[in-house]
């Protein structure tokens, strides 16, 4: 059974008020939305990393989440399991990192609890963030929406090679183990947004559960995906490369949709605050999926959609 499958059967039917029958990944729980994420060794980040780094990895994922409804950050609990003899020192570099991403977004810790044993580490945040005027579910995108990305994507899946040691790229390296997540562009355009979600396990695979919870199709132009600029060296490289952008996750960037008489004013407001949108498609009356074309309008075709916890 598949992460989606596991959680459609075990855990939609215990779900309440506020969790819109976990299709997002936000609860709205007035005044706040609420998000929970963990990072796992081995699975979400090599083992090696200075704990500066994970601290600002695991706030700038859960960041995210509550970024792709435009919720603006208040605070978050933490839960940490780290193996026996943990020393201070790891402990205190940790909350360097914390307290580097609570200056930057006016965050502070609300509560969590630590415990060692096991051989890996596990981190755990729930963030908090005041709720917006508009809640941007999933499921609101419209036929004939925009499709927009708040950043460039690919940085991940190549900065993941780069902490591996099979590509050098200490750029990349960073995009991967610190992520900057779309906090201050979701906010500013967040009246004007129908649908969005945070691309963390693959554009086609976070897109398609849009697709799934309104009942629409996608269509995209790849020359139009927005590429990190360090990657582009490597088009020639690998002959999936495409595949591996689109599949690929740890982006961390907001994908929204946007009504065609909405687009110029998020554009506009967009560029207001030195940012930019990329437009790369259009939401469709088709069902439950995610297409994607090339410049001559051919579709491509993406066997694996993209990741899955087993």
């Amino acid at each position: 059974m598949s992460e989606f499958d596991r959680i459609d059967k075990f855990f939609k039917p215990l779900s309440g008020v506020g969790a819109n029958n976990l299709q997002d990944d936000v609860a709205h729980i007035p005044p706040y939305v609420i998000s929970t994420d963990t990072i796992v060794q081995g699975t979400h980040f090599i083992g090696d990393e200075k704990p500066i780094t994970l601290a600002q990895k695991l706030l700038a994922v859960n960041l995210s989440d509550v970024a792709s409804c435009g919720g603006k950050p208040y605070g978050y609990t933490l839960n940490i399991c780290v193996p026996k003899g943990t020393n201070d020192k790891w402990f205190a570099e940790f909350a360097e990192g914390l307290k580097i991403v609570n200056d930057k977004y006016n965050l502070q810790l609300l509560g969590g609890d630590t415990v060692s044993g096991g051989e890996n580490i596990v981190l755990s945040a729930t963030i908090f963030a005041n709720e917006p005027k508009n809640n941007p579910h999933r499921g609101n995108a419209k036929i004939g929406d925009v499709v927009c990305l708040l950043g460039k994507i690919g940085g991940g899946v190549f900065g993941l090679k780069s902490a591996k040691g099979e590509i050098n790229n200490k750029k990349l390296l960073k995009y991967y183990q610190i992520p900057e997540p779309n906090v201050i562009e979701a906010i500013s355009i967040n009246s004007h947004i129908n649908a969005s979600i945070d691309i963390s396990d693959g554009l086609i695979a976070d897109l398609n559960h849009i697709c799934k919870a309104s009942n629409v199709g996608i269509n995209l132009n790849i020359n139009d995906i927005p590429l990190v600029d360090e990657i582009k060296k490597y088009v020639d490289e690998y002959d999936d490369f495409y595949e591996m952008i689109l599949q690929g996750g740890d982006d961390y960037v907001v994908a929204i949709t946007v009504s065609q008489d909405s687009i110029k004013q998020v554009q506009q407001e967009i560029d207001n605050i030195g940012k930019k949108l990329y437009i790369i498609g259009e939401v469709i009356n088709d069902t439950n999926n995610v297409r994607v074309f090339d410049k001559s309008g051919i579709e491509k075709r993406i066997l694996k959609k993209g990741y899955e916890h087993k």
